[in-house]
């Protein structure tokens, strides 16, 4: 029924909600402890759901090779070099 639809639809988005909020306290919990910088984090987030380069470039407007810079100090930081690498660093 239309009433069964909608729970389900809630309580997924629900869901969603609460694991964003999650990924979000975990990145800046490991973040913390590395000493990344607020932009930093802000890129860790966007390549965490595997956005490009370029995508993240635009959407926090700056240039492609400051984006890259900030990926750099990022694997420095954390001692990676890979974005699998910097996926496994923030796994719960």
């Amino acid at each position: 029924t239309e009433v069964d639809v909608a729970a389900i639809v809630s309580n997924r988005n629900r869901g969603f909600q609460k694991s964003e909020q999650q990924e979000t306290e975990l990145v800046e919990r490991v973040a913390g402890a590395y000493g990344l910088s607020e932009r930093e984090i802000e890129v860790v987030q966007y390549l965490l759901k595997g956005c490009t380069i370029g995508y993240v470039s635009e959407k926090l407007f700056i240039a492609p090779s400051t984006v890259k810079t900030h990926v750099k100090h990022i694997y420095e930081k954390l001692g990676i070099g890979s974005r699998q690498e910097l996926r496994d660093a923030f796994k719960n």
